[in-house]
């Protein structure tokens, strides 16, 4: 029998997900208690939801309950420095998202280092985003769209749904390897941002494919690429950013799990292994597809390799733009 309860944690809106127990456990059996997951996110949004989604599934195979208690703020700063102050006893994770990657040489005083105070757990998700515009905007293709900004300078805007996001590495690398000079207009969040592309206060956005297409089923925007090597099963004829010739590296959304270092190794082991049947289950495989996000079980070793990477590549494009937080 699972049960959904609401509990107010030092301030913050947590939400339990409940698991029968098959019986007591023996005290020192991991888990025994409690688990926390830490989301650098407000209730509600794709990265609170994607968390849910998998904590529910996880806290039912493991019969322990698991709490996930939102810390938002600071560009995911705020949650993931929670994390990392947290007893490594295997029962505080946090919930890892791009940022991870993209913070570091945007916020050069951190107060913690992804690789020095984090031990990999597992990634949960990759997602796509995408390259859309105003339906109203005269360009059917990224090279249109480049031609339309050179021929025109200063008349394109370009929103950005926050601050570091992937939608905003996108952007800076966009201008930087097109000379397309596209104004940025930031926003706090992807729906303020898709109401400005919308309006035609903007005309042009790199955001989520999740976030995008509703309206672009609808024919009130119209995508112009994927900015990774992917090709969407729902709209096959999109290019990828190779097909479209977006230039510069790929950028896609993901999430993954993370615990402070110090971690007894076995338990990282545990509850690796156990995202991955999580993330193998048909059914929470079809939930994610339908949060725009596709399963991506790996091993807490390959996560490890695969922030590495990202950190490696993101980080670049930062440098390379000249980003900076304010």
């Amino acid at each position: 029998m699972k049960l959904r309860t609401i509990t107010l944690i030092g301030g913050m809106i947590a939400t339990a997900v409940l698991a029968g127990t098959a019986g007591a456990k023996a005290e020192d059996a991991y888990p025994n208690r409690v688990i926390h997951l830490i989301v650098p996110y407000p209730p509600g949004g794709g990265a609170d939801t994607v968390a849910r989604v998998v904590a529910q599934k996880l806290g039912e195979n493991i019969h322990d309950t698991i709490i996930i208690e939102n810390r938002a703020g600071a560009a995911t700063n705020i949650g993931m420095e929670a994390t990392v102050r947290a007893t490594p006893d295997g029962y505080t994770l946090g919930l890892a998202t791009s940022n991870l990657a993209i913070n570091p040489p945007l916020y050069p005083n951190m107060k913690f280092h992804a690789k020095q105070d984090l031990a990999p757990v597992g990634l949960l998700t990759k997602g796509l985003y995408v390259l859309v515009v105003n339906k109203s905007v005269p360009a059917n293709s990224v090279k249109e769209l480049i031609a339309l900004a050179k021929a025109k300078p200063g008349t394109l805007n370009a929103a950005i749904a926050g601050f570091g996001t992937p939608g905003h590495l996108a952007l800076a690398q966009f201008n930087m390897l097109t000379g397309a000079n596209l104004t940025p207009i930031p926003y706090q969040g992807a729906a303020p941002a898709l109401n400005s592309v919308l309006s035609d206060t903007s005309q042009v956005l790199f955001i989520s494919m999740a976030s995008a297409r509703p309206f672009v089923k609808a024919g009130s925007m119209r995508m112009l690429a994927i900015t990774s090597s992917e090709h969407s099963a729902e709209m096959p004829s999109v290019p990828n950013a190779k097909e479209a010739g977006l230039p510069g590296d790929e950028i896609f959304e993901w999430y993954g799990i993370v615990a402070p270092k110090g971690v007894d190794p076995k338990h990282i082991a545990f509850l690796s292994t156990e995202l991955r049947k999580v993330l193998t289950d048909a059914d929470i495989q079809k939930k994610l597809s339908n949060l725009g996000a596709e399963a991506s079980p790996d091993t807490h070793q390959q996560f490890g390799a695969f922030i590495d990477e990202q950190s490696k590549k993101l980080g670049e494009i930062v440098r390379r733009s000249g980003l900076k937080a304010q």
